[in-house]
């Protein structure tokens, strides 16, 4: 870059972060401030701008829509379930797929946690359980959940392989000329293998059966974080 195009880039910046973006800066610290007082929705405001009309508009927020949970509790995109490894389950080898199993039952209904049985555990794309697969399957079981993960992630990624002209994730083929598309799919296959020795936490989608009716629910998300030892 040379100095001229320099110029021309920091002259359309300074201008702008005077200007828009230090009002969209205040307003938003303005909003934060109301989420730390805990002031109720009804309070906050979306705010729409335009300084060179100038346009200034400000409305309440919407409520985050609900969805039907287990047993008709219900829950939020911004909601989630923590699992935390402990140091004991990390110097033994690793969180079991069997005691991730154990915690979400007791988690959902701490009463009754044989009421309910999971079904179906995704990382993403990925099916990392399935009890029609693996619920007398021990060894499957007895593994460590960030194994599975990694596990499922490369025969995912071997299949992705073998099924595409090119080797990308969606099969772009020799002949297309969007080579960027390609290389970022590739590029992001490649990113994901080489992180997954240093995943600390997984975010799991997860379906549960509630054994008293045979109805079967989809969890807020599952949070699992992995033990980090100093």
């Amino acid at each position: 870059v040379d100095a001229m195009e320099t110029r021309r880039v920091a002259g359309r910046i300074v201008p702008a972060m005077i200007t828009t973006t230090a009002f969209v800066s205040a307003v938003s610290c303005l909003e934060y401030i109301k989420l730390v007082q805990g002031v109720p929705l009804r309070r906050h405001r979306n705010a729409f701008i335009n300084l060179a009309l100038p346009f200034f508009a400000f409305t309440a927020p919407l409520p985050a829509e609900e969805v039907r949970g287990f047993r008709d509790e219900s829950y939020t995109l911004w909601d989630k379930i923590v699992l935390k490894e402990s140091r004991k389950a990390s110097e033994n080898g690793g969180l079991k797929l069997q005691h991730v199993l154990k915690k979400l039952a007791r988690t959902i209904d701490s009463d009754d946690p044989s009421s309910v049985e999971v079904t179906a555990i995704n990382y993403g794309p990925y099916m990392i359980y399935a009890d029609f697969l693996h619920g007398g399957d021990m060894e499957v079981l007895n593994k460590n959940i960030w194994s599975l993960i990694r596990e499922s992630i490369q025969s995912g990624q071997a299949f992705d392989d073998a099924s595409s002209r090119d080797g990308g994730l969606f099969g772009i083929g020799e002949d297309d000329d969007d080579d960027d598309g390609g290389n970022a799919d590739n590029v992001a296959i490649s990113l994901s293998g080489d992180d997954l020795a240093e995943l600390s936490k997984a975010d799991l989608t997860v379906m549960v059966e509630d054994m008293e009716n045979g109805e079967e629910v989809e969890l807020p998300p599952i949070q699992l974080i992995k033990f980090k030892h100093r």
